[in-house]
């Protein structure tokens, strides 16, 4: 970031230092105000903020063991500005396409014969009043299509406002919170094809609550934490 760039964005205070390797990264200094934790002085701290890229140049920089204040040659110096310029590039590209994909998905009209895709599932998920990011968009097409809802129409069919609330109450009354967005979209899974008979989707819903529980467990137990 340029002196001038942290001017436009309003960060006056920003004091903005150049690395030869061509690294970029945002560093905070900050510390909690002393309400937050009570009479004791209170730590300061750096918070980093990076991009993808910034954060992956940033590992093969250390990898490499690059350090500016040790002889180095010239060659050596003008492959990492090349590079850091070229990665610069992708940044703004990656930029660039996440914003055009979340103005389609904002401004799309999506029919019910549409297959679910990236572009459209979260705009569908959203008008159903169902949270997802754009970090969870893959694994959330993956469990849809696994319960054989591949269209836009087959998930509002599925996700019926009767639906969603009986999905809700049965979270409530089981296990005392409402559920998660991952776990709703999951509890769509046994009350495909069913009636809506509130005693038939509470019960098929705990059946799928013990079930996604167990998978959990499983997974924790051989040190997967990340399962979702």
């Amino acid at each position: 970031m340029t002196q001038e760039l942290a001017e436009q964005l309003g960060l006056t205070k920003l004091r903005v230092s150049k690395k030869e390797s061509g690294y970029a990264s945002l560093h905070y200094t900050v510390r909690f105000r002393p309400t937050s934790l009570g009479s004791s002085p209170t730590p300061w701290f750096e918070l980093q903020v990076r991009t993808l890229v910034e954060d992956a140049w940033g590992e093969i920089e250390h990898v490499l063991g690059y350090k500016p204040d040790k002889r180095i040659s010239f060659a050596v110096k003008r492959q990492f500005r090349i590079i850091a310029s070229e990665l610069t590039a992708i940044d703004e590209h990656f930029n660039l396409l996440f914003e055009e994909l979340s103005r389609f998905q904002r401004e799309g009209i999506f029919r019910d014969a549409d297959p679910l895709n990236a572009e459209n599932l979260l705009p569908v998920l959203s008008e159903l009043g169902i949270g997802c990011a754009q970090t969870e968009i893959d694994g959330q097409l993956k469990l849809v299509a696994s319960r054989s809802t591949d269209s836009v129409g087959a998930l509002r069919e599925n996700a019926s406002s009767h639906r969603l609330e009986l999905i809700r109450k049965t979270y409530r009354d089981y296990r005392g919170r409402p559920p998660t967005d991952f776990e709703t979209v999951a509890a769509f899974a046994p009350v495909r094809g069913l009636d809506d008979d509130e005693r038939m989707i509470c019960d098929a819903n705990k059946g799928q609550i013990n079930i996604l529980e167990a998978w959990v467990g499983l997974k924790r137990e051989i040190g997967k934490e990340d399962v979702i």
